[in-house]
């Protein structure tokens, strides 16, 4: 709607402290006015006119020097941690305080909605049309947490971003990108699900009675898994787990296979097995 974009459009003008704000709304408003007499739709209007954050960017005061386009939040401390986003990178710290933290280094941070509630944090990105076309670059999100919180759920999923975890504790987490790359230094939980199509998992120290790796065509490479039971499936990637004491259940139809240094058959070297003899 009209009234919707131009009062984004003056938000995202106010973060990055625009000059001549008010002629910079009426020109779009009037271009928006043209559209609607020449018979286009709002989402064609909105379309050309591009994404509010982007035309802001372009009436920019360089010249402003606060730093206030770093939005920061801090929360009490919850049960749940999820976190929504689609192209940008997430990056779980640990924090310098008893307080947990969420930072944006990008300017269109008004794109995600951030809640602070009984259930726990939520950082989820919204839809806004045409925005995943018309962003330039991917940014981060930096979100840092003390190392006495243990989660109920920790639930972080991307499209494309990559994601990193330095530490975290929870109960149940659930770890999640299409073609970014996985990242996890140390995480410790009851259970955990990794799943990628694409990328790459890279895990450190992952202590769970139950942990889940799943991946298409990327490369699977840990060091140290302690659990009960591991799950480990994957089509055409390599699996290398350096040192585990799980009970093990490892797939793969094309891929390498090497666990505690011991080599297992894919299903494609099984099969060959098979017809050999």
């Amino acid at each position: 709607m009209k009234e919707t974009y131009l009062n984004n459009l003056s938000k995202a003008l106010d973060s990055v402290h625009a000059k001549n704000k008010d002629e910079i709304l009426k020109k779009y408003e009037k271009r928006y006015d043209f559209g609607l007499e020449s018979g286009l739709s709002e989402e064609e209007i909105e379309s050309k006119l591009g994404n509010p954050s982007d035309i802001a960017r372009e009436y920019k005061d360089d010249n402003f020097t606060s730093d206030e386009t770093k939005k920061e939040f801090e929360f009490k401390k919850n049960y749940n941690l999820v976190i929504h986003t689609v192209n940008d990178i997430v990056h779980v710290k640990k924090s310098l305080d008893n307080k947990i933290h969420i930072k944006f280094d990008f300017d269109d941070y008004d794109n995600y909605n951030v809640t602070d509630n009984a259930s726990g944090v939520r950082v989820d990105f919204q839809k806004t049309k045409y925005f995943a076309l018309n962003r330039k670059k991917a940014g981060e999100i930096v979100v840092e947490i003390p190392t006495d919180i243990i989660f109920d759920l920790a639930e972080i999923t991307s499209s494309s971003g990559n994601i990193y975890i330095d530490y975290i504790k929870c109960n149940r987490a659930i770890i999640s990108t299409t073609s970014g790359v996985l990242k996890i230094s140390k995480l410790d939980t009851k259970s955990v699900t990794f799943t990628t199509v694409s990328s790459e998992i890279m895990l450190d120290q992952i202590y769970g009675e139950r942990v889940s790796i799943s991946t298409v065509s990327g490369k699977i490479d840990a060091d140290t898994i302690n659990s009960t039971n591991l799950i480990v499936d994957t089509i055409s990637g390599d699996i290398s787990v350096k040192k585990t004491d799980s009970k093990l259940k490892v797939s793969s139809i094309t891929g390498n296979i090497l666990i505690n240094g011991e080599e297992y058959n894919s299903l494609k070297e099984y099969v060959k097995g098979v017809f050999r003899k």
